[in-house]
Order: C-alpha cells, then structure tokens, then sequence
C-alpha cells in the first residue's frame, strides 16, 4: 500500500497577476479537418465543450498553405522546393486522404464554421514563401466577413530550421517578412504581427537570425515552440526520431521523466525564456506550438495528461513566465497519439489522455480576473489557488506527481459548498488505450471539509459550487 503523507503547512509560494490570461488557453487546428468533419457533433462538441479561447489555422502546414485550392491547398511540388525534410512526405499523405474524402473545398470554411461555434479568437499563419497578398489579404478579410475576432498572424512558421536554411536565412526571412507586414497593416492596421524566432543559444546561424530580427520594429511579438525533452534519445523539430530504454522497468523510467519535468517547470523552461527576453528585450511571446516532445513511450500516457495541465498552470502563476502572453497546443485533433488530443483511427473517435486535462483547465481560462499562486504542499505535489477578490470566486488545482496520496489541510472559507473533480490512473505511464490501466475522471459535490485527500499521479480541481 502506499503511504499517506498528511502536509499542514505550505512553503515556498509565489504568485503572478496577468492582465488577460484568456489567450494562454489555444489550439492549432493542424491536420484536424482532413480526419474530422465540422459538421459531426461527436467532433464539433468536444472542441466546444472545451471553450477553447483562441483556435490557429491552418497551423504546421502555414508555410505552404493556399487560399485558392482543395483542403490545405498544398502543392507537393513547392513543399518539395522548400522543405528538404519529412514535410514532402506528410504532404502527400495528406492530400491523399483529402482526396479520398472527396474534401473539395477548402479547409478554411471549415475552420470559421468551428469558430463560430466556440466564439473563439483566431490567429492565422501566413504562407510568407509564396502565397500571393491578395489572397493572405483575402483569407483575413474572410474572418473579419464573418465577426470573427482575430488576434494576430503569424508571419511564416520555423523557417529558422535547417531544412528552410537552402531558400531563406535571416535577411531574406526579413525581407519577406516585413514586405508582408506592410501590406497587413495598411488594410489592418490594428492586427498584431508575429514573427519566428529561432532557438536561443544553440547555434551561430540561429544567434544571427535573432540578432537581425531583434533590431527590427515592424513586429508586435516574436513566435517560439516548446517542446519538452524528457526521454533519452535523439530529437529532431519536435520528435524523438529514436529512444533510449532506461530504468529497470517502466516506473523507473517514468520516475526519470517526471524528475526532468520537475527540473523542466523549475529551471530550465524560465531559463530559456528569459534567454529569448534578453535576445528580444522582452518582446511579447507566443507559443504557437507546445507539448511534451512527441514520443512512442509517453504518447497519450497519463504522464503526458498532467504535463499539459502542469504546464498551463506555470504559465498563470510563474512571474518569470510573464512575457508569454498566446500559446496554442500542439495539435487539437489528427491521427496522432503523441501530438492530439482527438484521435481517429478506423472511422472511430478515441479521446486521448490530454483532452480531459484540458476541459478541467478550461474553467479557469473563462475568468481573466482570478489571481492565480502557487504552493509546494509535499514533495512533487502542488496547489494552483486562483482567486478573484470582487466575487470571492475561488478555484483550487492540485498537481500529484508523486506515488503518494497527500492529506492537503484547507484553509477555512466563507462557502460551504465545492465540486470537486479527480483525473488519475494506477500509473504515470498508464494510456486510455489499456483496458487494464483506466483512468478515472470524477466529479462529486461535497461539503467543506478541514482536509482533502490527494490521489497519487492526479489532477484535483475544487471550485464553489455558485
């Protein structure tokens, strides 16, 4: 059996005030339209049951997407030109299915049809490379057509990459860049630009590129992803392309995981932001793609389901996070384990293990006004307080890493009555695809009481109950 470990007093807290914390609650919509059909409430209910409040397109697939043409509109032949890596290859596939589903018409209409139905914000990626103005100009026009409100546009997406450095490097991704910007703000001229910056620290080429942009004035924020590297092995744009098997068994190796998570929350993801806030001199940053590095081990696990909701709590309560201001997770829906939240597979919807995380999170993106802090209640277990102080509204998340239950002692409250939701599995490295691991997801009225027990591995969200 394991222990319970009883905590009455709180330590090392700090907390962080945003203005608007509203677009740190987003989703690309990358591949979602060639596997899902808008039109099917099994899909458009989930997405809206989440009220995502900013949603991107056409997202990973922005540098070679056209107006003008079937689903993504994406020539193979230009992807071929430009990308010399495993986009030629997706691009084709892609189009494939597209094809097969008889999706004639583009994924864009599609997309407005999404957002209307969530009353989300909409940041748009623009294909810099070769997309002609008229139709980049065209396609903005088409959400502000339908009172779409549209955040930003991202102006070309990880060009900085190899596989871009034999057409562009950091005068020409200027160049471009700034040729569209132009045009952007002459017909809106109140729209915020963003740009790609590359990694920090990592290579002479990148340094050169965030030199030049950063002397540059005609962007409102610089774009990154983040990827969070917790199994051994070699990685490349976002993907372990091999792993390295450690620990004696499974949850040794996921011990390790959770440990560099830990490690990653703490030190080395406020690092690499401030590295970027120096290079930038903090400019605003939008995180327009972020997960855990895509990986065969952790994919879909519940490991991966606490990371996204760890992860969005850093950003409400860590001060030395404050200059992100957007992100959008990775991927809402496709084909992957690793990178979706949805996933169809044989003409049948699975929800992976980030979604319910993810519709937990939801409750506290829907008020800018709550002041959020967190608190080291016990060894790998966390408490996210949430208050705003003209309602009294109060919302409580615990993050337990640890293989412990942890008895938490409330402090007292004028309300009486809370809900209480439970998101937890046997193990860290348990899937929703494993009948013998399930996940459990509670939710339960239940009246003030001096304590609240933790389960080990789990979310736990309170909130009064109005």
């Amino acid at each position: 059996m394991r222990n319970l470990i009883i905590f009455f007093l709180l330590s090392s807290s700090y907390s962080f005030s945003q203005e608007d914390r509203s677009n740190l609650f987003g989703f690309r919509l990358s591949t979602s339209f060639v596997f899902f059909d808008v039109e099917d409430t099994t899909f458009s209910n989930k997405v809206m049951s989440l009220n995502p409040q900013v949603l991107s397109f056409p997202g990973g697939l922005g540098n070679f997407y056209h107006l003008n043409g079937r689903a993504y509109g994406i020539n193979v032949e230009e992807v071929e030109k430009y990308h010399k890596g495993s986009k030629p290859k997706i691009a084709k596939t892609l189009n494939k299915i597209s094809s097969n589903k008889g999706h004639e018409k583009n994924y864009i209409y599609d997309f407005i049809v999404l957002v209307k139905k969530t009353n989300a914000k909409v940041i748009f990626n623009i294909n810099i490379l070769n997309e002609a103005p008229q139709d980049y100009l065209k396609a903005l026009k088409l959400f502000s057509e339908n009172n779409i409100d549209l955040v930003g546009v991202e102006l070309g997406g990880e060009l900085s990459n190899s596989v871009y450095k034999h057409i562009i490097d950091e005068k020409k991704y200027i160049e471009l860049a700034k040729k569209c910007a132009i045009k952007v703000r002459k017909e809106f001229p109140n729209l915020k630009i963003s740009v790609v910056a590359a990694p920090v620290n990592v290579l002479k080429r990148h340094d050169n590129w965030n030199n030049a942009l950063a002397k540059e004035t005609f962007y409102d924020a610089i774009v990154v992803h983040s990827y969070a590297k917790v199994t051994k092995g070699k990685s490349r744009f976002g993907q372990m392309t091999n792993e390295t098997s450690e620990g004696g068994n499974k949850k040794d190796a996921f011990d390790l995981y959770k440990q560099r998570t830990l490690n990653y929350f703490k030190y080395s993801y406020p690092k690499n932001i401030e590295e970027y806030n120096i290079a930038f001199q903090d400019k605003p940053i939008w995180i327009t793609e972020w997960n855990l590095q895509m990986s065969k081990i952790t994919a879909n696990t519940l490991f991966q389901g606490i990371f996204a909701a760890n992860y969005l709590l850093e950003l409400c309560t860590n001060p030395k996070l404050q200059t992100i201001e957007l992100t959008t997770f990775h991927n809402f829906a496709g084909r992957t384990l690793s990178g979706s939240m949805l996933l169809k597979k044989e003409n049948k919807t699975y929800v992976l293990s980030t979604y319910l995380p993810m519709k937990m999170m939801s409750v506290l993106f829907s008020d800018s006004r709550l002041v959020g802090s967190k608190q080291i209640i016990a060894k790998e277990c966390f408490a996210y307080q949430f208050t705003d102080k003209e309602t009294s509204k109060q919302l409580i998340y615990f993050i337990n890493w640890s293989d412990k239950s942890v008895m938490h002692t409330m402090k007292k409250s004028k309300k009486d009555d809370w809900i209480k939701t439970e998101y937890f599995a046997d193990e860290l490295y348990s899937t929703t695809m494993d009948e013998k691991n399930t996940f459990q997801f509670l939710t339960q009225k239940i009246k003030y009481v001096s304590e609240i027990n933790l389960k080990p591995y789990s979310i736990t969200l309170l909130q009064i109950d109005e």
